[in-house]
């Protein structure tokens, strides 16, 4: 997938408990991981924790003394680790190229990797389908107090209810050029439609007012935004101007069902030739908002250091 060396890979496992005590340096679980892997496994969050390097190779480390641990809810995912039996697990990424937006289904892995030599078959979750659509929280239980790492569906707020106490979150989620990111998500330009994206935080009629303008300038445009303005933006358009509408989630307040659709829809923009430029209206960055917020700044990052 040209996925970068200095990029650490979370470890999955069928067991948390056994997962993290396997892999952890002198086999001790923290207490900060136990308490929140017990209260969100199996489910969409990585845990950061100090590594024994006998137990997990530096390159899956990227060089790093700490290791991230997940356990998926999915069923299908969940057979594949309990086949390998107790204490094993895989080291895996997301099964796209490396910056292009994550797949949720079967398909998108083929899109991306499922030409030539470079895969030999894919494990279809089937109409299950990928439930939350966007990657796990990643926090780090080596810091005090502990680190959000990357946003997910596990929130600050939802953390921070289990723990009793405030959980920092580290800055905008990015390292410089010169630094190995400790979690995936931190350094590289992730989430990427081939066309330029921009987002519009501003609310439906400066999308409209901005979308317009590109028009204007000679931009092949496509705008993405939830089902419930989709209408109202089409209506506010020129009535000469040829723009590509897509839906994303259901309304602007149903942000799961943004986070769902997201990086489907980033990649349905791939297939309209010639597009330019895609306008995407911002979220609230309560919850989860703040994870959709987060992938969409990524995927409208320049170069590395986003």
């Amino acid at each position: 997938k040209g996925r970068p060396s200095d990029n650490p890979l979370i470890v999955h496992f069928a067991d948390g408990m056994d997962g993290l005590k396997t892999v952890a340096a002198d086999g001790q679980i923290p207490d900060v991981a136990m308490k929140l892997g017990k209260a969100f496994w199996p489910g969409p969050l990585s845990l950061c924790i100090k590594a024994n390097p006998s137990a997990v190779c530096a390159t899956c480390r990227a060089g790093l003394d700490t290791v991230a641990v997940r356990v998926p809810d999915h069923p299908v995912a969940l057979s594949l680790l309990k086949a390998l039996g107790a204490g094993k697990g895989i080291a895996a990424p997301s099964a796209n190229s490396s910056g292009r937006p994550s797949p949720t289904t079967a398909a998108h892995v083929l899109q991306d990797l499922g030409t030539g030599d470079l895969i030999a078959g894919v494990v279809d979750g089937g109409m299950l389908g990928c439930d939350v659509g966007l990657e796990s929280t990643v926090v780090d239980c080596t810091s005090q107090p502990p680190t959000i790492l990357r946003p997910g569906k596990v929130s600050r707020e939802d953390l921070e209810k289990v723990l009793g106490y405030e959980v920092a979150v580290h800055g905008d989620q990015s390292v410089k050029a010169d630094v190995g990111p400790k979690a995936p998500g931190m350094k590289y330009r992730h989430y990427a439609p081939k066309a330029e994206l921009e987002i519009v935080d501003k609310g439906v009629a400066e999308l409209i007012r901005r979308g317009n303008e590109a028009v204007a300038q000679g931009e092949s445009l496509g705008i993405m935004a939830p089902q419930d303005v989709l209408q109202q933006i089409e209506q506010g358009l020129a009535g000469d101007a040829t723009v590509v509408l897509k839906r994303c989630g259901a309304s602007q307040d149903d942000l799961e069902s943004i986070g769902r659709e997201l990086f489907g829809t980033l990649r349905d923009f791939d297939d309209v030739e010639g597009l330019t430029l895609i306008l995407a209206l911002g979220a609230s960055e309560h919850g989860i908002g703040a994870a959709l917020m987060n992938r969409l700044r990524k995927a409208a990052s320049n170069g590395q250091d986003c």
